[in-house]
């Protein structure tokens, strides 16, 4: 049996040296700040004893898409004993995780499935076949959990907004859902790298353009054009949401003041065996 993945697993690169990760996840934190925090949207849901969360992240090239893209990270928290069913918190639950990020599907795919570490309720078709079935030899040869920024940037987030605290994770639950319901809203892997693919073309198209070339237009599949379309209408049932808005609030002016976000910052650090 795999030993369970941890929320410290996938914080920690378990590889290289103290300053390396110190750095890489201070650039995680910075970039963060300044290109995600405001577009960054998140829910939760409960199956039985399980906490579901879906992020949905921002594309830091949305400022050149013709339509913006969103990542979707699924954390599946899962308690392994009765004293972990009983707590306030959700931080030693065990974890398995899903993202349509290009760096997770190439790098940490077959690792999560392989150590049963993939949700059971996202279906196989939602995978990219070739990274479910290839061993990532070159980019991640010792199989590590972490840091897969995607990951990173939506744990660091459910930290910021709930502390991992159960009270806080309820009240971002979004209606009375079920896991299939979550999935119909987001894309599998290859509908995401494939709606990548239309808007990188369409940038390349725009450049061209500007040169005199000659238009072309370009056409997208009827399955990725519906999941954006979903996808619009979660991003604006979310934004609508009075409850988050003022818990996104409250982050964002932490964030400015330099108060949630260098905490966190430092328990990570100090977790990895970096000062305080």
């Amino acid at each position: 049996m795999a030993k369970p993945i941890m929320i410290d697993d996938i914080m920690s690169s378990g590889a290289g040296s103290a300053i390396s990760t110190k750095l890489l996840i201070e650039n995680y934190i910075d970039r963060y700040n300044s290109k995600i925090i405001k577009e960054i949207k998140l829910h939760c849901l409960k199956d039985k004893e399980n906490y579901i969360c879906h992020v949905l992240i921002p594309s830091e090239k949305n400022n050149e898409y013709e339509n913006p893209i969103f990542y979707n990270v699924i954390f599946e928290f899962r308690p392994l004993t009765k004293a972990d069913q009983l707590s306030t918190s959700i931080r030693e639950y065990a974890i398995r995780a899903f993202s349509n990020n290009p760096i997770f599907i190439y790098n940490f795919t077959y690792v999560y499935a392989k150590a049963d570490g993939i949700p059971h309720f996202v279906p196989k078709p939602y995978y990219n076949e070739q990274a479910l079935k290839e061993n990532p030899k070159t980019t991640n040869p010792y199989h590590l959990f972490g840091i897969d920024r995607s990951l990173f940037t939506a744990l660091y987030h459910i930290q910021l907004v709930t502390g991992f605290r159960k009270n806080r994770l309820d009240l971002l639950m979004l209606d009375k859902i079920k896991p299939i319901d979550l999935l119909r809203d987001i894309m599998g892997q290859q509908e995401k790298l494939e709606e990548i693919a239309i808007e990188e073309k369409k940038v390349r198209l725009k450049k061209q353009n500007t040169k005199g070339r000659k238009t072309v237009k370009i056409k997208e599949k009827g399955s990725v054009k519906n999941k954006q379309n979903k996808q619009r209408a979660l991003l604006a049932k979310l934004n609508n949401s009075k409850a988050l808005q003022k818990i996104e609030k409250q982050i964002q002016d932490d964030a400015k003041n330099n108060i949630a976000t260098s905490g966190l910052a430092k328990s990570f650090k100090s977790s990895l065996g970096g000062k305080k």
